[in-house]
């Protein structure tokens, strides 16, 4: 199942699961220490996630947007070699410092053991480098755990396994086959779809992006 919150402006939320939660989230609690910040962001997930993920390994992708730029983060849960999507979030017109603050509130249901791959657009890059520094946010360990990815670029391919892709050139040398990060993340799921090892919740905005 996939629960769903959409949060803009006043942050509303409306999680799709068992259960139906409207409220207003009043976004000026965000403002002042960054401890009060992160209580409030706690407080905010917990509404829609009451308890944590479920103890194993979990990926979460987050393309971070600005004020008029929508953010998208994705929770999936790796079960022996399937994926597995529980949570999506999307949220519009919030800043920085609270995008950082949510981003930590999901990472800590995790019991700080997700691993990241964040878009280094311009929010991304902000954020990444205050989650990687601020010392709020050291229990989340983002050093090791977090990592961004400029989507314009091109990365070496790797296999399941994580060994990288090589090819010979036209002298003969052995090189690593890269592709550009878009282009190649984008057939990594098509394939371990098509491998019926990842299962994507029924969301119709998703799925039409796909």
């Amino acid at each position: 199942a996939l629960q769903r919150s959409v949060v803009r402006g006043e942050v509303q939320l409306a999680p799709q699961d068992d259960r139906l939660l409207d409220t207003v989230f009043d976004t000026d609690r965000f403002q002042g220490k960054e401890s009060e910040r992160i209580a409030a962001a706690r407080e905010l997930i917990r509404m829609v996630l009451p308890r944590p993920f479920a103890p194993g390994v979990h990926w979460i992708g987050a393309d971070l947007g600005e004020r008029g730029d929508p953010t998208e983060i994705i929770v999936s849960e790796q079960v022996g070699t399937q994926y597995r999507d529980v949570f999506r979030l999307k949220a519009k017109g919030l800043p920085y410092h609270i995008q950082r603050a949510i981003v930590h509130a999901i990472h800590e249901l995790t019991g700080f053991r997700a691993f990241w791959g964040v878009d280094l657009g311009s929010a991304g890059t902000a954020v990444v480098k205050d989650l990687q520094t601020l010392d709020e946010y050291r229990a989340g360990n983002y050093d090791a755990q977090m990592f961004g990815f400029h989507f314009q670029n091109t990365v070496p391919c790797i296999d399941a396994d994580g060994n990288e892709l090589t090819q010979e050139d036209s002298d003969g040398e052995t090189e690593v086959i890269k592709a550009p990060a878009k282009h190649w993340a984008t057939q990594c799921i098509v394939s371990t779809l098509q491998a019926r090892r990842y299962a994507m919740a029924f969301d119709s905005e998703v799925i039409d992006q796909m």
